[in-house]
């Protein structure tokens, strides 16, 4: 299986509270050491920073976010100050920690509203666009309009909103009919609600499968009900058959990773490995595929993004959920490179927005500090003391063939042969 991570043409879009400005990326292509605060530099104290993690406890202390953190606080130039459950849901913003760059999230019981209004008051500069994450990617149908205003394929569907008493619904054994627009089987059955995860298909000849968030080695469950909900709002899209997704992962718009998993309509078991992880294969991306990913980026506004794809029979790529932040769940390579593109955009704000009298722009280095800004063009960060990565393989190999020697080997006592080896 080939390696998935694919750096994408173009360079990151950052967002700050003052303004959003397209900032351009990096170009030293010399590799990278990490600073740490007791490097000899002719500062006295190394410039620090302050990089705010806005998210619930849970997301906060899981090991791909912990891998990651960690990752870019040994760089040594940036501070992590975690927000947690403590701040973010007992105390009023004016207790919460000040920061330069600020990483925040939604998950279940997130304050959005709160968050924004720090947001507002203290206008950090922002990873991802934070309104835009609320606004947007909690409802599928505003994801399903940006995603066909920027051309990116997406299943066709149809829209019921019973709050409107104009719409109308009718079913078929073969299809159904949405205001008109007929959807035929098999189709899904998603809530409007990007946060509610029961998704329902249904089956030509009678039958569906009920989708649900992971529960032990479960992901969906086969019913014998043929007919669509009768409360709630849905969108109704048809299914492309398929035995795999395909996990997406920017980091910016300039780069992406990729993950085949084994998709839940097929049997609903999931696929585990020896540490109870779901099993995921890395996936190489197609031209168009990648383009996608970058169009998706910047459609969103989301330098971390997490997406789905499934192809169809005939390899046609189609987007069937945009999730907003998220990351790889393991996945070494991937931890490294995604500190080292986030740790560039904090130092690009840096550069442009928080300290611009520290660099001088016309070379983009750190004045005192030339050998150590970020190189976003690298494929990975090198710490020799405890992140050593094989990025190659040089190797010398001798072929086998031997040439068949014609001899024979036997004892002998015959005192003739003997003789003619002999000294005597």
């Amino acid at each position: 299986m080939t390696a998935c991570t694919i750096d994408l043409p173009g360079s990151p879009k950052l967002h700050t509270s003052h303004s959003t400005a397209s900032i351009s990326s990096l170009t030293n292509d010399e590799p990278v050491t990490p600073v740490s605060a007791s490097s000899t530099t002719s500062m006295d104290k190394v410039h620090k920073i302050r990089l705010g993690i806005c998210c619930m406890d849970k997301k906060l202390k899981s090991d791909r976010h912990k891998n990651i953190m960690s990752r870019i606080a040994a760089y040594g130039d940036i501070e992590i100050i975690p927000f947690g459950d403590a701040n973010i849901l007992h105390r009023p913003i004016e207790e919460w920690p000040r920061c330069d760059v600020l990483i925040a999230y939604f998950s279940k019981g997130y304050p959005a509203h709160k968050v924004l209004t720090y947001v507002d008051k203290y206008r950090p500069c922002l990873i991802n666009d934070l309104r835009a994450q609320m606004r947007l990617l909690r409802d599928r149908l505003s994801i399903k309009a940006i995603l066909i205003a920027h051309n990116i394929p997406t299943p066709r569907y149809a829209v019921l909103n019973r709050d409107d008493p104009q719409h109308s619904v009718a079913e078929y054994d073969d299809k159904i009919v949405v205001n008109g627009t007929t959807i035929r089987k098999p189709f899904v059955e998603k809530p409007l609600n990007a946060e509610d995860h029961n998704v329902y298909v249904y089956y030509k000849g009678g039958g569906s499968r009920r989708l649900f968030r992971k529960v032990g080695n479960r992901s969906s469950e086969p019913s014998s009900c043929s007919c669509v909900r009768r409360t709630g709002n849905f969108i109704y899209e048809a299914l492309i058959p398929s035995t795999t997704d395909i996990k997406v992962y920017t980091v910016g718009d300039c780069y992406v990773h990729a993950e085949t998993r084994k998709a839940p309509t097929v049997d609903g078991i999931v696929e585990r490995d020896v540490f109870h992880k779901e099993v995921r294969h890395k996936c190489r991306l197609t031209k168009y595929e990648k383009k996608i990913a970058h169009d998706i980026a910047s459609a969103f506004d989301q330098q971390v993004c997490g997406f789905d794809i499934v192809r169809s029979r005939e390899g046609r790529p189609f987007v069937i959920d945009v999730n907003g932040w998220s990351f790889v769940k393991s996945d070494r390579k991937y931890f490294d490179d995604c500190a080292q593109r986030l740790r560039a955009m904090c130092l690009q704000f840096d550069m442009s927005t928080l300290s611009p009298q520290r660099y001088d722009i016309a070379r983009n280095v750190a004045i005192n500090r030339a050998q150590h800004i970020v190189n976003a063009t690298t494929n990975a960060f090198v710490d020799t003391e405890k992140m050593h990565i094989c990025r190659g393989l040089f190797g010398i190999f001798r072929h086998g063939d031997r040439t068949p020697k014609q001899k024979y080997k036997c004892s002998t006592h015959n005192q003739n042969v003997i003789s003619l080896i002999s000294e005597t």
